[in-house]
């Protein structure tokens, strides 16, 4: 049990290292199943370390798929990383129980590219795209 949770926290933790000491750039991009896709772009991202529950600060956004980290319940922007014996979301209940997956949940907001297939039609992210056509997503960091 002591390795498969050092390699949940290593993930998160390797996202804080690459982010804290340097300026960096995080884009995303997802597509449906009719062939449409979308991409966001963040001027700058960074990840606080395990002591700050891997908190997310995202910079200015530009693209076709809207900005996360504002939105439904303030979006991503500033918000702890919740997992399902962690659960640091500002909902009355822990959304990485409910949606079954670990993330930047504000609200169990409309963003959670995680969702398991099939799970009820949910948004995976804001307006743009619903599980009911979801095909794929990719994040990338890139410093600048």
């Amino acid at each position: 049990m002591a390795l498969v949770m050092s390699l949940v926290n290593s993930g998160n933790e390797v996202i804080h290292l690459l982010t804290s000491p340097h300026r960096t750039q995080f884009y995303i991009g997802i597509s449906s199943t009719n062939g449409s896709s979308w991409y966001e772009r963040f001027d700058n991202m960074k990840v606080a370390s395990e002591a700050q529950n891997y908190t997310i600060t995202l910079g200015k956004a530009s693209g076709t798929a809207g900005d996360l980290s504002k939105g439904y319940a303030g979006g991503m922007n500033g918000i702890s990383f919740s997992t399902y014996d962690r659960d640091n979301d500002r909902w009355a209940f822990n959304c990485a129980v409910d949606f079954r997956g670990g993330w930047w949940f504000d609200e169990c907001g409309l963003v959670f590219l995680n969702a398991p297939r099939g799970f009820g039609g949910d948004q995976v992210y804001q307006g743009v795209l619903n599980m009911t056509i979801f095909n794929s997503s990719i994040l990338m960091i890139t410093r600048m």
